[in-house]
């Protein structure tokens, strides 16, 4: 049975959210939060993100900027960060996907990028990071390109990107 009720909660600062996509899709349309501080999103393994109630909850959110981006790569996981300053400081946005293969996680991210690009357009800084000693042949290395391109595509307003050593060559190949 559809949630019909929409709350507001005009003091809540910190939400953090677990689950599959379509939870967070039946459950973030009947929230409205406008003093938002920071939001935790964890997703299980899913090779779909389906998450427009995503943008139109962090676009409702008045405190809710971003100017630096954060995307890691690592052995189990792709999490995404995103801070209203520099990366020193607190996260106003943390996005994390459960996937092991780098081509999943490269998917999901561009998935997920491609619907939050009207709020990505701040982000000036843009840190792509890999946590993994190397890419083995057993990581699934081969992220397709078009992905990748449609990763960068959602941050076009970037005027920095550094990239980690472990990923260079993966993305130089994309490019």
């Amino acid at each position: 049975m559809p949630i019909t009720a929409h709350v507001t909660l005009p003091n809540l600062r910190w939400l953090t959210l677990g689950g599959i996509n379509a939870y967070l899709e039946a459950l973030l349309p009947q929230i409205n939060a406008p003093v938002l501080e920071k939001v935790q999103i964890i997703f299980f393994n899913q090779l779909t993100l389906s998450v427009p109630h995503l943008l139109q909850f962090l676009t409702t959110a008045e405190n809710l900027r971003f100017r630096c981006a954060s995307l890691t790569f690592s052995s189990g996981c792709v999490f995404v960060r995103m801070y209203p300053r520099s990366e020193t400081g607190m996260y106003a946005l943390s996005v994390h996907v459960a996937c092991k293969h780098l081509d999943w996680q490269v998917a999901s991210a561009a998935q997920l990028f491609d619907v939050l690009r009207p709020v990505l357009s701040s982000v000036e800084y843009l840190y792509l990071k890999y946590k993994r000693s190397s890419i083995s042949t057993q990581w699934h290395n081969e992220a397709d390109r078009t992905q990748w391109r449609e990763l960068l595509r959602s941050f076009s307003n970037a005027k920095m990107l550094l990239v980690d050593d472990g990923l260079v060559g993966e993305l130089s190949r994309s490019l």
